[in-house]
């Protein structure tokens, strides 16, 4: 055979070897993943989704010729407070002791010691925005503001009853979300009237005080206020406007 016809026929079968080596090592492979696309990160359920904007009414009958608790004749609230808040924070609870801001307010009609707690809080989280109103003559009401939002749900109020010993109009974590229908629309909440716990006083007047020596559990004020039991003496409505 002549050499050019063995040197063509060595070249067929070392491309076939190459040929051949290829395909086994592209089968015995495993193909590269293409890399997942990477998107934002899914935001965490935390409940409501939204904020919301509400126009909150104060409005307290007492003090009135048809106030239904005694009253001197200056019936007036101390500095109000509103805030939004989460479940980790309460402003108050019946049955514990008042903190000291809340003392303050409840003695003095202040707000110092309350907004160092709720600068406070909201440096860790627990409360959002707050609003704070001058005092009013009662019978009387006061419009404020508040936006909430999916962090912090509830809302809490506090004021002085003045004159008064340590008494105060108090709410605390009053739902504003609701799981099945969102915001609320709109709600009225009635207000009770509290004892710090701090003050022996039982006249409408907030001088001479006459301080605890040990302070008492925050507790609903009967008499002289009231005859025949404590009742809420005020009204919060709230009203969502955003």
């Amino acid at each position: 055979m002549a050499p050019f016809l063995w040197m063509l026929i060595a070249a067929l079968i070392l491309g076939l070897l190459i040929w051949a080596a290829q395909r086994g090592a592209g089968q015995g492979a495993l193909a590269p993943t293409a890399a997942p696309a990477q998107g934002p990160a899914a935001a965490p359920a935390q409940g409501p989704a939204q904020e919301a904007t509400y126009r909150i009414t104060f409005s307290t009958p007492w003090g009135g010729a048809n106030s239904p608790a005694a009253a001197p004749r200056d019936a007036h609230t101390g500095n109000m407070l509103l805030l939004a808040h989460s479940g980790r924070f309460s402003l108050y609870a019946a049955g514990a002791l008042a903190s000291d801001g809340i003392v303050e307010t409840a003695m003095h009609g202040t707000l110092g010691g309350l907004d160092r707690i709720v600068a406070a809080a909201q440096a860790q989280g627990s409360v959002g925005a707050a609003a704070k109103a001058p005092p009013i003559a009662a019978p009387g009401s006061q419009q404020l503001e508040l936006r909430v939002d999916a962090a912090h749900p509830y809302a809490a109020f506090v004021a002085m009853l003045a004159p008064s010993p340590d008494w105060f109009f108090g709410i605390d974590s009053v739902p504003l979300y609701s799981r099945t229908s969102g915001w609320v629309p709109r709600v009225e909440v009635p207000i009770s009237v509290w004892d710090a716990g701090s003050d022996r006083g039982t006249a409408f007047a907030n001088e001479p005080d006459y301080a605890e020596a040990v302070r008492k559990p925050i507790a609903l004020v009967t008499e002289p206020l009231f005859r025949g039991g404590p009742r809420p003496l005020a009204t919060l409505t709230f009203e969502r406007i955003a």
